[in-house]
């Protein structure tokens, strides 16, 4: 079995530093970057020919990368059993792995039983939690408009290019040449594979910067405007990136600002089919968030939640209160529908999304009005002339929109 070991590994602290400071679970100095490269994926026919494993240095505040190499073709069993000394030694407690709960966690497990190495070692491994890469970018990657989720397109994403192009299957053949011809160039490439895939395993925590844009973790910077003249004119000063040209220039328009905990890897942009458009670029070590909301110039319904107090007028097609209807002969009058009971208002609207946030907005604001085109509409909408913001909070307004869209 061939050791190596690389000290001093930096990497930039706007790479990480968000990612741990929203998993509060996973302690930097306990968790362990972990990978493997195996001849195969058959768990007992294949074996494992590399396996690394890099932890952090809080007094150098660097990484070091330990790489465990089966030279020979028959050190597998050494090498778990050096692994699991180095988890023991470093008290790893969280393994942050790329696809490793599908692959590299049962093949390493596998691996412990069919060598028979003791209770105790197979307990340290498996105590040993994991936070895996790939399952949890899924979630957002198609928001970024990448066609997959393979480590090397997220990486290219990052602009964090490798300089080895060698897939994993490619190396097993070279792994087999090497062990028959021990060519000191073979053995580099295979080493320098998985020290670019750990290595890139945690840059590629940069990419969760992401997620506080996502779930709406932002505070209004301005408050929110409503403007009619060209959007382009009133964003371009920022970036011609961020120009949301899929909005004429002719409506009107509300444009919130928001302020991100931290920076992103790239500028965002993502438009909606509900009209709006929602940008996001870098300003130092944080990020601008800007929404361009279409306001809709329309006639739109108030339907009343009590329609049982009120009569249907035939002849004149208006609804009035139980109250004034005793008034009316019954042959001019009947109980009015949920879908009929409701009165109409001109004028400009702007959206209210996601259930639970538009009870909140009913019971909370009496003065603001829940309006919708037809009674069955899943969207609604408040009036402009209702002042919403003097009682809707900018802040849970803009969050929720953001969730809507992303969840």
């Amino acid at each position: 079995m061939i050791i190596k070991e690389y000290n001093n590994i930096k990497i930039k602290k706007n790479y990480i530093n968000y990612f741990f400071e929203t998993h509060k679970d996973i302690d930097i100095n306990h968790c362990g970057f972990f990978d493997i490269e195996t001849t195969g994926l058959n768990r007992m026919r294949d074996m494992i020919y590399l396996l690394g494993l890099c932890v952090y240095r809080d007094a150098s505040d660097d990484f070091t990368l330990f790489l465990l190499f089966n030279d020979d073709v028959v050190s597998e069993k050494n090498m778990l059993e050096t692994f699991t000394d180095l988890l023991k030694r470093e008290n790893i407690t969280h393994f942050i792995d790329f696809n490793g709960n599908t692959f590299d966690i049962p093949f390493v497990t596998e691996k412990i039983i069919f060598h028979k190495l003791s209770d105790e070692r197979l307990n340290i491994f498996s105590a040993v939690k994991s936070f895996d890469i790939y399952k949890n970018v899924r979630k957002f990657v198609k928001y970024l408009g990448l066609p997959d989720t393979k480590q090397q397109t997220l990486e290219h994403f990052l602009n964090d290019e490798r300089t080895d192009a060698t897939s994993g299957y490619e190396l097993i053949a070279k792994y087999k040449e090497y062990t028959v011809s021990k060519s000191p160039d073979i053995l580099e490439m295979l080493i320098h594979h998985n020290y670019d895939d750990i290595i890139g395993m945690i840059r590629l925590l940069y990419i969760f910067n992401y997620t506080c844009l996502f779930n709406g973790e932002f505070v209004p910077e301005t408050i929110p405007e409503i403007i009619s003249e060209s959007i382009s004119e009133k964003i371009s000063e920022s970036s011609s990136e961020t120009i949301p040209e899929t909005i004429p220039k002719d409506d009107s328009t509300l444009i919130i600002k928001a302020l991100l905990p931290t920076d992103i890897p790239k500028n965002f942009k993502y438009e909606s089919n509900k009209g709006i458009v929602i940008t996001a670029e870098n300003n130092g070590s944080r990020s601008v968030v800007t929404l361009c909301i279409d306001i809709i110039n329309d006639t739109l319904k108030l339907y009343f939640k009590d329609y049982k107090n009120y009569y249907y007028v035939t002849g004149e097609n208006r609804i009035i209160h139980k109250s004034l209807a005793a008034f009316v002969d019954k042959e001019y009058k009947r109980k009015v529908k949920a879908d009929e009971c409701f009165t109409e208002k001109t004028g400009s609207f702007i959206p209210l999304f996601g259930k639970q946030y538009i009870n909140s907005v009913q019971e909370k604001n009496e003065k603001i009005h829940i309006f919708k085109r037809d009674y069955k509409d899943k969207n609604v909408y408040v009036s402009l002339d209702d002042k919403p913001f003097e009682t809707l909070n900018p802040t849970e307004y803009t969050s929720n929109i953001i969730k809507e869209l992303f969840k």
